[in-house]
């Protein structure tokens, strides 16, 4: 199985985005978290709930199941869960890229809070029980693995922000870097959510 990359980030950071944007490419096999992937990233046609196979499974099994998903293609996993475990995936897959997705704090939390509900939140040490604190407190845990990560080979940096001004020259940047050639063209007009209907 070729390298894969994994895109991670704080949840409602822009994830998302970002892993439609790569699956778009005809030689991906996106796999990503979410349970109405025609709705959130049609370009997960991989019929995997990538959390679920995480949970009470030996690591060997995930790599086995994620290298038959892929069947030749190159794999993107796209999972904000994944941001906690970083030095396991580099462990269980070496050569791994790293797609870290940076959005502001005030409406990343604001995003995370709007439903009360806590299904946003990582399960990180200390989680304070309060939603809106508990918002920052994921936040602020992943920037600080992205800070410590910012320097190695193997992690980029991408700006929501910068993703939704400035589509063309950071979609290309990122495919460049991510070594997938050239981004088709419906991929700078990809909507920012894509419609349920």
């Amino acid at each position: 199985m070729q390298p894969p990359i994994f895109v991670v980030g704080c949840p409602r950071s822009g994830t998302a985005l970002t892993a439609r944007i790569i699956g778009s490419s005809t030689d991906i096999c996106l796999i990503t978290e979410h349970n109405n992937k025609p709705r959130y990233c049609p370009e997960d046609r991989s019929g995997i709930l990538d959390e679920d196979l995480w949970r009470a499974r030996p690591h060997q099994v995930v790599c086995n199941i994620y290298s038959a998903a892929a069947d030749g293609k190159r794999l993107a996993v796209k999972n904000p869960g994944h941001t906690l475990r970083v030095a396991t995936l580099r462990q269980l897959f070496p050569g791994a890229q790293f797609v870290f997705v940076r959005r502001d704090k005030a409406p990343t939390v604001a995003s995370m809070t709007r439903k009360p509900r806590r299904s946003f939140l990582l399960p990180i040490p200390g989680l304070d029980s309060d939603l809106l604190r508990g918002a920052e407190q994921v936040w602020e845990h992943c920037q600080q693995i992205s800070d410590e990560n910012a320097h190695k080979p193997d992690w980029m940096t991408v700006s929501y922000d910068r993703l939704v001004e400035e589509p063309k020259s950071t979609i290309i940047q990122l495919w460049q870097r991510l070594e997938l050639g050239s981004p088709p063209e419906n991929v700078f007009t990809l909507p920012r959510r894509p419609s349920s209907g």
